[in-house]
């Protein structure tokens, strides 16, 4: 049961692993998890999702040279995407004052709502590419 759960759905826990796993090395190793370090690292996963899908679109385009040209217009719209998700992290308040909280909530899902939609074609992409869809 646990072994069919893996395979089913190993192609999105591993994104998504690498993420929080990410997260929480940023924060734990060396850390002291005060002054809202956790905070910071959860208002920046927007902007490792989408290089994450960089990198994916990246392995395609070397993996799939006869896709360079689409798969390359892809990257450069990511890299585009990436400058606004970067302003958008860095226009986020790091202070836990219930104003900064809400505002930098609303700004992370916003930022979700542009990277994670890179990621999952990327995912996609890469499968289909490599002829694993499914």
């Amino acid at each position: 049961m646990v072994q069919d759960f893996f395979a089913n759905n190993i192609r999105w826990l591993v994104p998504f692993t690498l993420l929080l796993l990410q997260i929480l090395m940023k924060v734990l190793i060396g850390g002291s998890g005060k002054n809202g370090e956790m905070w910071k690292a959860i208002l920046q996963t927007p902007v490792q999702t989408g290089f994450l899908a960089l990198s994916f679109a990246a392995t395609v385009l070397l993996s799939a040279p006869q896709h360079a040209a689409s798969v390359f217009g892809i990257c450069l719209v990511y890299i585009v995407v990436l400058i606004f998700s970067i302003l958008i992290w860095k226009a986020a308040p790091t202070t836990l004052t219930k104003k900064d909280v809400l505002k930098a909530a609303g700004l992370t899902i916003l930022n979700f709502v542009i990277t994670l939609p890179m990621l999952v074609f990327s995912i996609i992409m890469l499968l289909d590419i490599h002829g694993n869809s499914g």
